[in-house]
């Protein structure tokens, strides 16, 4: 599975490359798994903050960042 820096394919059994991001990623100190509670509540503050911002700043926004918040919020 050994790749020369990005530059050839890489091929690798589905389960085991679940596997193996599941205890080289997720299970670290690094990461820290939220109840559904607190990851809704984190996802509807930074909403409210890009919401926030969008309003601020609209003026100073191109078209497509402006369509793109306006389609996505």
């Amino acid at each position: 599975m050994p790749t020369n820096k990005n530059l050839g394919p890489g091929i690798m059994n589905c389960d085991r490359y679940i596997e193996q991001v599941f205890h080289e990623h997720l299970l670290t100190p690094t990461y820290l798994q939220l109840s559904d509670l607190i990851a809704n509540q984190i996802i509807i503050n930074t909403k409210q903050l890009l919401i926030e911002a969008f309003n601020t700043h609209r003026n100073v926004l191109s078209q497509p960042e402006f369509n793109y918040f306006i389609r996505n919020f």
